[in-house]
Formats: C-alpha cells, sequence, structure tokens
C-alpha cells in the first residue's frame, strides 16, 4: 500500500478542483491544465519576480482584490506562466472575470478557477491532498531503515534489494561496470553506460523512472552500481527512490565490501594453490593434497588446461567479471575450477579418459562461443586464450597449466579481439614462445628498436613495422591492414627505415625485426 502511494500520489489540478470541501469549484478557462502535477499549494505572493520556486504550485488568492480590475488577474496569470504554476483559485463566488483574463489562461495552460469559502481553508484543504505523497514517502524511509537495521549481517545484498522492492513497489538491481546484473534481474532497457557516473544519474521515461547510484567501497572508485527502477515517473517517485539508494546504499556497501573481501581471500588461496602445482618439481605432499581437496579440485584424471587473457584488466576488474564469465562457462558447458590471475584466469577439466582430437576442437568452439557472448556486453574487450594438451594427474596438470601458458603467448601476438591457440597445433612456435619471454631476448628487442620506440610518434610506427612486416613488406597489403593510404604507409616505412638504419628487406633483419616486435607488445 505504501508503495501505490508513492506511484500514484502526485496530485493533478483535476483532482484538487474535485476534493470535497471545494465543490462545488468552478472552472473557467485552462482545462489543458488539468493534468499537470500539483506539488504544493502557497497564497498569491504580493511580490511576484520570475524566482523558480513556484513550479507545479497552486496558488490561492483572494477573489475580492480583483473584484474591481480584471487587468490584475491577467498580470497574475502571466506571472503563473513564466513560473510554471499550473491553478489558480480565485476565493469568491462573486467574482466572475470578463472574457480576456480566461482567454489568457487557455493561451498560457493555467487553469483558472473560482470557489466558495474562507482563503485559508481552501489553503489547508489543497495542502493537505497535494502533501499527502511527501508524507508518505518519509514514512515508506522510516519504515525501510527500520527494516534494514534489523537484518542480519549474514543477509546478503539480495536481501537488502528485495526489501527496497518490497517497499516503493520497486525492481532494483546491482550491476557492474559493464551495466549486468550482479545480483538481481537483468532491466529493461538495459543499464547504459552514460548512467554508470561518479553521481546518482536520474532517468524518468514515459514508462519508468530509474535512479543509478554509485556504490562506493573502500574508497575506491565505483566499481558497481545500484539501480532502483520504479513503473512510474512521478516526483513522488523521483523523491522516494532518491532517499531510498541513499539509505540502501549503504546497506549495500557495507555487503559488498564483506563479499569482496570473502572473495579475495578465496582467490588468493587458490591462486597460492596453484602456483604451487605450477613449481613441482617432485612427488606432492599431504599439505597441498588437502588443500586441493578442501578447494574441491579434482586432479584423479586427465586434466587439460586453459589460460585465458583479458588484455587490460587489473585484479580488481578480473575479480568482478569472475562470475559472468563462470556462468558463460557453464552455458557452453565447460565446468571446471575457474581460478583468477591478476592479468585474467586458468581453468582446467578432468577426465577419466584420454582426449580425442575432436574432444580439443569441441572443447575450443565451446570456448570461442562462451568468450564471444563474454564480449559482447563487454565491447573492446581483447582476449587470447591458450589451450594446454591433456595429461594424467597432478603431474598432468603442471604440464597442462604451463603450456596454456605458452599457447595463451603466442594467442597474445597474433592480434585481434579472441585470439585462441592450441599448444598441441603450435609446432616450432613452442620454442618461440619460451625464447621471447627470456630477460636477454628482451635486452635485445629493446636496444634494436630504441630508435623507434623513443621517436615521436612511436605508436604508430611500431604498429606500421609490425603490420609490414607481417605482410611480407607488401605496402599495399599493409595499408588494408591498418585502413590507411598506400602514401601513408610509404612514408612511415621510408621513417622506419631511416631510424633503424636498415632495409626491411633482408630475411634475417626481417626475423629478428618481427620477435622484436611480438616481444615489446607483449611487455606494454
Amino acid at each position: 500500500m505504501a508503495g501505490q502511494w508513492v506511484l500514484d500520489g502526485t496530485a493533478t489540478v483535476r483532482q484538487v478542483l474535485a476534493l470535497g470541501p471545494l465543490l462545488p469549484a468552478k472552472l473557467l478557462a485552462g482545462e489543458a491544465a488539468l493534468d499537470r502535477p500539483v506539488s504544493k499549494v502557497r497564497p498569491l505572493p504580493r511580490r511576484r519576480e520570475a524566482s523558480g520556486e513556484y513550479r507545479d504550485t497552486a496558488i490561492v488568492a483572494d477573489g475580492a482584490d480583483f473584484a474591481e480590475n480584471d487587468y490584475l488577474i491577467d498580470l497574475a496569470l502571466r506571472w503563473m506562466g513564466e513560473e510554471g504554476a499550473p491553478l489558480l483559485v480565485l476565493v469568491s463566488g462573486q467574482l466572475s472575470p470578463s472574457v480576456s483574463p480566461r482567454r489568457l489562461a487557455d493561451r498560457l495552460g493555467v487553469a483558472l478557477a473560482t470557489v466558495d469559502g474562507s482563503l485559508l481553508e481552501v489553503i489547508d484543504v489543497v495542502r493537505e491532498s497535494v502533501e499527502a505523497p511527501n508524507r508518505q514517502v518519509a514514512q515508506v524511509v522510516v519504515e525501510l531503515a527500520d527494516r534494514l537495521e534489523r537484518l542480519g549481517k549474514d543477509q546478503g545484498i539480495d536481501k537488502v534489494l528485495a526489501l527496497v522492492d518490497a517497499a516503493l513497489g520497486a525492481t532494483s538491481v546491482l550491476v557492474d561496470g559493464d551495466g549486468q546484473a550482479v545480483v538481481g534481474p537483468v532491466l529493461q532497457p538495459p543499464v547504459t553506460s552514460q548512467a554508470l557516473q561518479g553521481q546518482p544519474v536520474y532517468d524518468s521515461r514515459r514508462e519508468f523512472a530509474r535512479l543509478t547510484s554509485p556504490i562506493w567501497v573502500a574508497g575506491e572508485h565505483a566499481r558497481y552500481w545500484l539501480v532502483i527502477q520504479l513503473p512510474s515517473p512521478t516526483p513522488a517517485g523521483r523523491q522516494a527512490i532518491t532517499r531510498v539508494a541513499q539509505l540502501a546504499g549503504g546497506q549495500v556497501a557495507v555487503r559488498l565490501a564483506s563479499e569482496l573481501l570473502r572473495r579475495e581471500r578465496q582467490s588468493r588461496a587458490a591462486f597460492g594453490v596453484l602456483e604451487t602445482i605450477l613449481s613441482l618439481a617432485d612427488v606432492p605432499d599431504a599439505a597441498l593434497l588437502r588443500q586441493i581437496d578442501a578447494l574441491g579440485w579434482r586432479v584423479d584424471g586427465w586434466c587439460g588446461a586453459v589460460q585465458v587473457r583479458a588484455e587490460d584488466a587489473d585484479p580488481a576488474t578480473v575479480m568482478s567479471w569472475t562470475q559472468p564469465l563462470r556462468a558463460r562457462l557453464t552455458e557452453a558447458g565447460l565446468r571446471g575450477p575457474l581460478v583468477e590471475r591478476p592479468d585474467g584466469w586458468v581453468w582446467w577439466e578432468t577426465r577419466d579418459l584420454a582426449r580425442e582430437p575432436a574432444d580439443v576442437d569441441t572443447l575450443a568452439n565451446r570456448w570461442r562461443s562462451a568468450l564471444a557472448g563474454f564480449q559482447s556486453a563487454r565491447p573492446g574487450l581483447r582476449m587470447q586464450v591458450g589451450l594446454g594438451c591433456a595429461y594424467p594427474h597432478l603431474e598432468g596438470l603442471r604440464k597442462s597449466l604451463s603450456e596454456a601458458a605458452d599457447a595463451a603467448l603466442i594467442a597474445q601476438t597474433d592480434g585481434g579481439e579472441l585470439t585462441l591457440r592450441y599448444y598441441g597445433d603450435l609446432g616450432i612456435q613452442r620454442l618461440l614462445a619460451r625464447f621471447i619471454t627470456t630477460a636477454e631476448f628482451l635486452d635485445f628487442a629493446g636496444i634494436l628498436l630504441r630508435p623507434v620506440l623513443e621517436s615521436r610518434h612511436s605508436g604508430e610506427l611500431l604498429e606500421t613495422l609490425e603490420a609490414f612486416l607481417d605482410c611480407e613488406s607488401s605496402v599495399t597489403s599493409t595499408a588494408e591492414a591498418l585502413d590507411l593510404h598506400r602514401n601513408t604507409v610509404m612514408r612511415r616505412v621510408a621513417r622506419l627505415k631511416e631510424l633503424l638504419g636498415a632495409e626491411l628487406d633482408d630475411p634475417d633483419g626481417r626475423l629478428a625485426l618481427q620477435l622484436a616486435c611480438r616481444v615489446v607488445n607483449l611487455n606494454t
């Protein structure tokens, strides 16, 4: 019932004139204003200057003040038109304005009415009606605050949102930085990036009113937002969701901080066990086996690992993406541990039997499908995936994890929004993966490309160099690959030859430069 008041509680001119104590109010003109909102009531001020304080205000005046001069009514109506006040009530049964103010009221869209009674009585009656929503909003907020206060600390964000929905008759959801629902239903239309700001954003449409409010955790920049949506965009509704968002946002922030801390601890523990597995040089000890068992990881079969890198993602972003990624993997039939890394994730499956070649194709296609859906909600995200071969038991998992890392590294050199490599198909590139990650080659690459890296337009020159070498020194193919004019590519290639002091047609020099470009890109 409280929520219904908030949704439907804004009074209109029509409703004000139909109030019992005002009957029989007589509408003289301005019928077009009957459905305009009325949020407050005031007597007609003696000094009438444009102030913006009288929008949606019903103005009540003593008709006796206008009995001898209709022009005074015209002045009041013009002022109300500028202020956005929708209703002028003249308290006098004897007053009958002439045609001029009536026509003006019609033209300005201001309702002009007369009513018998006392000026103060009329003001009190109208105020009682139009201020009811404000009182109801206050009641809703107080009752919600009490219910939130009584929530147990072990009750999650979903319980907070459920109380908000019940109080307002609303739909509320917690979304991440991509506008994707983390807790609560998927909203329609979706939450856009324009709404995900550092301050609350209110969106009012014919079909709904929506407030998107940032959730601040531990002083960091916002990564999550509380969205509250009402089916009716009334002023009272806006006031309600604004105050409720402030109230509920604090409760959400506390629970979110606790949940993030718990997940961070779990993530660190899982990553620590994974690093121990990777560093195994002998038979695993009993403590490691207990940790693996506590995490629910299965390693008593054929283990095939996958490494996923999310380009330019920081650890906090990786953590916020883990849940939606896991959901995509489950939809694609990919079930297995998903362990967060600083730049992405590691996943593996454990089978009773060894893989067949067709199994690798199926696995790769499922990963492509899952990640394509994941990326569709995050435009511009580039991801690289490496699939390791499958081997038996814990020692096999260690080997497969290492292979998946190498395959992901090679996939990173391929470019593109989503690249996937299987270690079993790499061939000679297996040696390349190990070679270009050595400190010696990194130093060599930096020396070889230093003139380019220190040049004024280093980014576009390095991009052109890599594309030119990949396109076998074809200016036309490079221009097509980079979507540039052929002359632009020619000028850049000439500049590169000048900086490097070498021709780009020599096979050995080309290979060295190609590898150097790869390793520089990998480390930037």
